[in-house]
Formats: structure tokens, sequence, C-alpha cells
């Protein structure tokens, strides 16, 4: 399988989306109560919340693609190879246990909620290119078992290679401009 998904929860862009939103109702409303003077200040906050949101709630992510499964969460990358991969649990977020019994929580689909449409879809499954599916937990996970078992190569485990871990510092530097931007601009302000 060359195709290779990135899969988002369902929740991610409604929260990013809600973080901006918040940062943008700020700078409006410093704007119009405080005057032109406090533009800068809202500005400043309204970028950093947008940015937090984005880095902490629309970049984590789960890469799935013919040799192992990314989770790409806000400050780590972990890459488990299909041999090394022992489960796949979705009871309350995506969980993926690997065979040194590591249990590795995707941030992406960090809950369980309520069923709907998406739970019962299934992820239409692809042989080539890149494809980004905004999903629930459930369908992820069966997704996940799919794919391991049919492109998991067989083999002593000690040839396979193993769990990977990487800082993921795209996203832990948005989030801390973010969180370092909204800060400022508090304190901006407040200096005002």
């Amino acid at each position: 399988m060359s195709a290779r998904y990135r899969l988002r929860g369902a929740s991610a862009a409604p929260a990013a989306g809600l973080c901006g939103a918040i940062g943008i109702i700020a700078l409006v409303m410093q704007v119009w109560q405080g005057g032109w003077g406090y533009l800068p200040p809202a500005a400043v906050f309204a970028a950093g919340m947008c940015l937090a949101g984005y880095a902490l709630f629309y970049l984590p992510s789960v890469d799935v693609d013919g040799s192992g499964v990314t989770i790409r969460n806000t400050f780590r990358d972990l890459r488990v190879p299909f041999p090394r991969l022992r489960a796949v649990e979705s009871g309350y977020g995506l969980v993926i246990t690997t065979t040194d019994g590591a249990a590795i929580h995707a941030r992406a689909f960090g809950t369980v909620g309520r069923p709907t449409p998406d739970t019962r879809r299934a992820i239409p499954a692809h042989d080539s290119g890149d494809h980004t599916v905004t999903t629930a937990t459930l369908p992820v996970r069966k997704f996940i078992e799919s794919v391991a078992s049919r492109y998991a190569p067989t083999g002593a485990p000690s040839e396979h290679p193993r769990v990977e871990r990487h800082w993921a510092w795209d996203r832990l530097a948005f989030a801390v401009v973010g969180v370092l931007g909204v800060l400022g601009g508090i304190a901006w302000s407040v200096a005002l």
C-alpha cells in the first residue's frame, strides 16, 4: 500500500476555530470598548489564540501507511511499525499498545462521544495517494487493524524497525508562540 492517510478527529477543526473565534471576538470587543489604541495588543492576542488553537487542536493527527502508524501528538511524534503493534483500543480515546507494553495515547482522538454517522462509516481504502480524513475514534481503530493485518511483515520482531519517538518541533513552536502571543497581548492590554 503506497497510500498515506492523515486522520483527524471530528472535533479538531471546530476546536481550533473556536479558539480563533475567541481571539477575533476579543479583538473586536477590545477595539470597540477601548478605541483604536487597543488594536495592536488585541491583534497580538487574537493571533496567539489562532496559532495556539491551530497547534493544539488541528495539527495533532494519526498517520497510517503500509508500514506503520505515526501518532502526531502536540509535542511528540511516535512511529509504530506494524510488527511492533500489539493492540489498538478505542474505549476511551485511541490507544495503541506496542509489543514492549507501552501504551500510546493519540491526542487527535482523545475521547469517545455520542455515536455519530462518522462512527458507523468506514474509512475508504485506497491503493495510492495522500488522503486526509476527518472521522471518529472507532473507524480509526478498525482501519488501523485492517491495514495492519494486510500489510504487517512476518518474521522475528528483532528483525523489524523499533518504535521511534521524536519531538514535534513544528507543533511545539506554534504552541509556544501562540501561548506567548496570548500572554503578551493580555499583558500589553493591561499596561495601556
